[in-house]
């Protein structure tokens, strides 16, 4: 490896810090935030509505910022990023009413928008052709950073009180994590852009496949519709099958939380060796599975071990996803990729929550589990009739 390698690979690891520590407050802020704004007199739809405006924020950002990272470089928009995080969580610990816990959601959403197309497109820029353990080793360490935060936010909560203070510390300390990784960004992390005068002398760094990417979109948004569409019914779900004890059920979660907080970076691998196509399709038929079973256990024992099966499976399927979305694009052109990508995977996460609600209230609890389950199991047929074959195989030899 020459000089040049020896320096993508110190950028890598920056960059790796810098998601890993900008993400602590993700993982607390799923469990907290409704706790907290109910504490703040927020009803129901009050909370429902601090979920979508976050996710239509990012839906309608996405594709501009894919757009502005090709023209106007990456490091300036994952900086940025970070500062906007910042501010987020400044919002959120200073938030004594609903209105300004709304304003902190659209501020995350934000500096949501502007971090992962960068950061996915950074990474496949400075990983050679490994761009399958690139982007897994991004999600990896997104997860990881949301598990430990949790511990952080815990730790005030548990031992601190009143819970309005416990949550301002807590904020306080993510706050100071993100202007962390806003500077090892600013000082660690090269532009990886590739500058004008020297793209013509490049071949193939316009190159964008249009009609494989509108598959890719399309089977994203669906697949991204179905498992939205049960994400925030699995909570609900377990208090009316199950129990309502919250710490039970979380203790259920942790094996599965461990798995997207270790593997993806192993095995986004993977894709890089076996094809993005198959190992994909295996991962939404995983995930399938999982979500056809899910009704059917009677013991938290055995639903852990189905969310352990579920987070394997997408541990596999999401970074050859995300690196075929490089494969598929020229360097001049992947931010565009990824924008057209998350604008799939946010117009479904998106619809999702709104399907899936009003079927497991009009036709049954179980009926989104195994909706989920056939359109994942379609998801994987599709993607290897569309995506696979020859063309898959031809795609990673491709110059980036």
């Amino acid at each position: 490896m020459g000089p040049a390698g020896n320096q993508n690979t110190r950028a890598f690891s920056v960059l790796q810090n810098a998601v890993l520590i900008g993400s602590f407050s993700f993982g607390i802020l799923q469990f907290s935030l409704p706790i907290y704004a109910k504490q703040l007199g927020a009803s129901a739809l009050d909370i429902g509505g601090m979920i979508s405006i976050f996710a239509v924020m990012i839906t309608i950002a996405r594709p501009l910022v894919g757009w502005g990272i090709d023209r106007f470089g990456r490091k300036s928009f994952l900086f940025i990023s970070f500062l906007f995080y910042g501010l987020a969580m400044a919002l959120f610990g200073m938030a004594q009413n609903v209105n300004t816990l709304y304003l902190a959601r659209f501020v995350q959403g934000i500096g949501s928008s502007l971090l992962w197309i960068p950061a996915y497109t950074v990474a496949t820029e400075l990983t050679g052709r490994d761009w399958g353990r690139a982007v897994g080793i991004v999600d990896m360490l997104t997860a990881r950073g949301g598990f430990f935060g949790t511990f952080i936010g815990f730790g005030f909560m548990f031992t601190i009180t009143p819970f309005m203070l416990a949550w301002k510390l807590s904020f306080a300390v993510y706050g100071l994590m993100t202007l962390v990784s806003a500077c090892l960004v600013w000082w660690g992390v090269p532009e990886t852009r590739v500058a004008q005068e020297a793209q013509d002398s490049v071949l193939h760094e316009d190159h964008l496949d249009r009609r494989r990417i509108t598959r890719l979109m399309a089977i994203v948004f669906l697949t991204g519709m179905s498992t939205a569409m049960i994400s925030p019914l699995v909570m609900i779900f377990l208090q009316d099958r199950f129990t309502t004890d919250v710490a039970a059920l979380a203790s259920a979660f942790i094996p599965a939380a461990l798995v997207s907080a270790y593997l993806p970076g192993r095995l986004g691998g993977l894709s890089d060796r076996l094809g993005r196509a198959p190992m994909i399709a295996l991962g939404l038929a995983g995930a399938g599975l999982v979500s056809l079973l899910m009704p059917l256990m009677n013991s938290l024992l055995a639903l852990s071990a189905l969310w352990l099966l579920d987070a394997a499976g997408f541990s596999v399927a999401s970074p050859a996803q995300r690196a075929l979305v490089a494969d598929l694009t020229g360097r001049n052109v992947r931010g565009t990729g990824y924008g057209l990508y998350t604008f799939a995977e946010g117009l479904g996460f998106t619809l999702g929550p709104l399907l899936g609600g009003w079927m497991y209230d009009a036709a049954g609890h179980a009926l989104p589990f195994y909706v989920n389950g056939v359109v994942l199991f379609f998801g994987a047929w599709l993607v290897l009739k569309l995506l696979g074959g020859k063309e898959d195989k031809l795609a990673t030899l491709k110059v980036p």
